[in-house]
């Protein structure tokens, strides 16, 4: 039987290294490599390797990707299907957008909010989202999602506490507006 737990966090990872290779991924004690080969959203056209560093939560994506190989051990050390994508189908086929979005409504389905609303896009939109509600600066963001513009501030949504004190601010605002424009 497989564990659940792992299957939950490829989910989560899933949107990452779907279509990676072993070879496309580094591990260290503390996190893991992974390398995002050239595509559409790469302002260079060259891939990238990414760092993820233990999380150490439910969520975590460098412990799902060691997880993973306890389930297939077949996919890693020169097991006989290392040269396949991590993530596929049993035949051996990679999985495609169309899978990953099942797996989308799914889980909308089950925290019962409407699947039509999301889409695979929804992994970037909702991931850039997590960054900037953490904190990380914009720039960072924007180069660990590959936008070559600032357009990708479109896809972050302001979280209801970032109101928290604004209109406070407001009424005591004691600027002196200037008349030169």
């Amino acid at each position: 039987m497989v564990n659940r737990g792992v299957l939950n966090q490829e989910k989560v990872i899933l949107p990452f290294v779907y279509t990676q290779r072993r070879s496309s991924l580094r591990e260290t004690v503390t996190y893991s490599a992974i390398n995002v080969r050239a595509s559409k959203v790469d302002s260079f056209n060259v891939g990238t390797w990414g760092n993820h560093y233990k999380a150490h939560n439910l969520l975590c994506p460098v412990t799902a990707l060691r997880d993973i190989p306890r389930v297939f051990p077949q996919r890693f050390q020169g097991g006989e299907e290392a040269g396949l994508p991590i993530f596929r189908r049993a035949n051996g086929a990679p999985l495609w957008r169309s899978q990953v979005q099942v797996l989308i409504d799914t889980a909308a389905a089950q925290e019962g909010l409407p699947p039509k609303r999301f889409g695979t896009h929804s992994l970037r939109i909702g991931g850039a989202t997590a960054l900037f509600h953490a904190g990380v600066p914009v720039g960072i963001i924007k180069r660990w999602g590959r936008w070559v513009s600032d357009s990708f501030q479109r896809y972050l949504w302001d979280a209801n506490e970032d109101a928290k004190g604004l209109s406070r601010k407001m009424a005591e605002d004691s600027g002196t507006l200037s008349n030169t424009h």
